[in-house]
């Protein structure tokens, strides 16, 4: 899309969606930096198990939980429980025994691997805070999980978008050239864009994420029928969703966004997406 294109989209656009949906991002800045401020890097080394996984119950505040569930609007993260957070607390298949469970690549038990998941995710923060790419695209976390907390602690840098196919694709779209490295630099790329274009840095970065989503919907592949089903925010999620490693398969779907009209004109297609979002989880680990 050239300059006047996007020029056009965004006279079109930007004034609607700020208007229409001015609570969702002040909601999303307002748990943004609650979540910040109460996970500063210094603290991340000494939480215990239950102050970080999902997967406990609704009244487990967890460090994954609120990345998950209760930050949503600010970018969805799907897939494999184990290989998305390191570490979680459920059932697997063929075990319906809840207990803590983990990825083996962290390492060679529960505490081993708790251990190095929170030296990866303040690895990954002082990364980002000094610029170190390379650090960055070398870093273990999954890549869904990585992609959110560059957002959440650099709301400026990174876009609030972490599916590869779907960086890819508004990469693409935008005809952006560069050397990408990894899922962030295609992140700063997008947001690098955003910074040429005034109205857009007078508004949350969610904004132009869904903005990104109304013009050139999913990539192709995902929902081929529907173009405009591109609105990445949801509904809240009910607390009593959350059921051990299950929540996964419960999670309620991404409300399709019209190209036009209100919140209560959006209609919900829960089984497509539910499909949608786990394609979504495995392509990116």
């Amino acid at each position: 899309m050239n300059r006047r294109q996007m020029a056009e989209e965004i006279a079109n656009r930007v004034p609607r969606l700020a208007n229409s949906d001015s609570g969702e991002f002040v909601k999303g800045k307002q748990l943004r930096a609650r979540f910040v401020a109460d996970y500063p890097p210094s603290t991340i080394s000494n939480l215990t198990l239950d102050e970080y996984v999902i997967g406990k119950g609704s009244e487990n505040r967890s460090f994954c939980y609120r990345i998950e569930r209760k930050m949503d609007t600010l970018g969805m993260i799907v897939g494999t429980p184990a290989k998305r957070f390191g570490v979680y607390y459920g059932k697997i298949k063929g075990d319906r025994t809840k207990k803590y469970r983990f990825a083996k690549r962290w390492g060679a038990n529960v505490e081993e691997a708790f251990k190095s998941v929170k030296q990866a995710i303040v690895e990954l923060i002082r990364a980002a805070a000094v610029g170190d790419s390379t650090a960055i695209a070398e870093n273990h976390l999954s890549s869904l999980m990585k992609g959110k907390i560059l957002f959440l602690y650099n709301p400026e840098k990174y876009a609030p978008i972490y599916s590869r196919d779907h960086l890819e694709h508004f990469i693409a779209k935008l005809d952006l050239r560069g050397p990408f490295q990894s899922e962030a630099d295609m992140q700063q790329a997008l947001m690098e864009y955003r910074a040429t274009w005034p109205d857009l840095l007078a508004h949350p970065p969610a904004l132009y994420m869904w903005m990104l989503y109304e013009i050139f919907g999913y990539p192709p592949e995902e929902d081929p029928s529907n173009p405009h089903s591109a609105n990445p925010f949801r509904e809240p999620v009910l607390d009593d969703a959350v059921a051990g490693a299950q929540f996964i398969a419960e999670m309620p779907a991404v409300p399709e966004r019209p190209p036009t009209g209100t919140r209560s004109q959006r209609k919900t297609d829960y089984e497509k997406q539910s499909r949608h979002s786990k394609r979504i989880g495995d392509r990116g680990e």
